[in-house]
């Protein structure tokens, strides 16, 4: 059976996790530029627990990259944390103001 159908003038497409047919919109399913129909392979409700769970079996790992991401580029993630710091004082002041 073919991942993606035409169906009364809407293309569907096959969930390839739980086997549930939807409409191929990005309500349903996440946009891939490297897929043949625009579209990662497994629908949001899938994906979602896919990655939920991928980050608690990896976790170590994760934590891992994280750091290692931090300190090649620590300079320019400090400044960046200080301007959005600077921005965000100065709003919380302007709305304790009104």
């Amino acid at each position: 059976m073919a991942r993606v159908e035409v169906e009364e003038f809407r293309v569907i497409k096959l969930c390839r996790k739980c086997g549930e047919t939807y409409p191929l919109t990005s309500e349903h399913f996440h946009r891939m530029s490297k897929s043949r129909d625009g579209f990662h392979s497994l629908c949001k409700n899938c994906r979602a627990k896919y990655m939920s769970q991928y980050q608690i079996d990896n976790a170590e790992l994760l934590k891992e990259k994280s750091r290692a991401y931090f300190l090649a580029n620590r300079e320019v993630l400090i400044k960046k944390m200080s301007i959005y710091n600077k921005r965000r004082s100065v709003e919380r002041r302007l709305s304790e103001s009104i």
